[in-house]
């Protein structure tokens, strides 16, 4: 039988309360795990596109060509080499990110929800656990990733109910490895039927720790991200039934 659905300020609150005295590898977990792709990739997608809209609006049909050609011709030999050479260290980096992301993402995942139950050790090395589903990994974040983008190019709106619709899969894979990309998808889209709008008003009620964070030149986030992903666990755990009683 599931748990009674709890309020936002109930879920930060049992968040805050299970980074007591796990705050020093909450946030190294959540740091690494940026680094290494494992951001949320159901949401942050949605948010992308509707930068790019923006953008286009502002310079015209063509800001995308503009920003994809502009490039320094004029700059010294040496900056150019030192340029082309970061430039293709950045785009290693973001292929790796893309393979590996997924299983990072479950990582962080399993973590929080380790922290949250207290059932599990939520250790470091509990971010790293999914590797050995890497394929299925990525694929989950490869699939989802194209689901939102498809609602993206209707309209900004569409891509962000989709983003939380599928919020759910990454955290149902990783407690349970068999499942398939499609099962975990249809299972994450029964979780949040008629919940997305909970969690997106749980996603409002960081912007205040967002505006403060930014800011403070970012150093904010170093905390406000472990915040949140022990938050977005709750949710997943009082969806799922396994809330533990207080």
């Amino acid at each position: 039988m599931k748990e009674a659905a709890v309020c936002a300020s109930q879920i930060r609150a049992i968040a805050r309360k299970a980074l007591q005295g796990t705050w020093g590898v909450a946030l190294l977990v959540a740091l690494v795990a940026v680094i290494l792709g494992g951001v949320n990739a159901a949401v942050s997608p949605s948010i992308t596109m509707q930068a790019g809209d923006t953008f286009d609006a502002v310079n015209g049909s063509d800001g995308f060509h503009q920003r994809a050609t502009y490039i320094p011709f004029d700059l010294h030999p040496a900056f150019a080499e030192s340029f082309a050479f970061f430039g293709v260290i950045a785009a290693i980096c973001s292929v790796i990110a893309l393979i590996i992301g997924g299983a990072v993402r479950q990582g962080l995942c399993q973590f929080n929800i380790n922290l949250i139950k207290k059932d599990a050790p939520a250790a470091f090395d509990v971010l790293f656990s999914k590797f050995p589903n890497l394929g299925r990994c990525f694929l989950l974040n490869l699939v989802t990733g194209l689901l939102i983008f498809a609602w993206s190019l209707l309209f900004v709106i569409p891509g962000i109910v989709a983003a939380y619709r599928y919020a759910m899969a990454p955290y149902l894979m990783a407690q349970n490895p068999d499942i398939g990309v499609m099962d975990a998808i249809d299972q994450s889209k029964e979780l949040m039927r008629g919940h997305k709008s909970r969690l997106f008003w749980l996603d409002l009620t960081f912007l205040g720790w967002v505006f403060l964070s930014a800011l403070s030149l970012g150093i904010g986030f170093l905390w406000l991200n472990p915040y949140k992903e022990a938050a977005w666990a709750t949710f997943y755990l009082e969806r799922t039934g396994q809330l533990p009683s207080a």
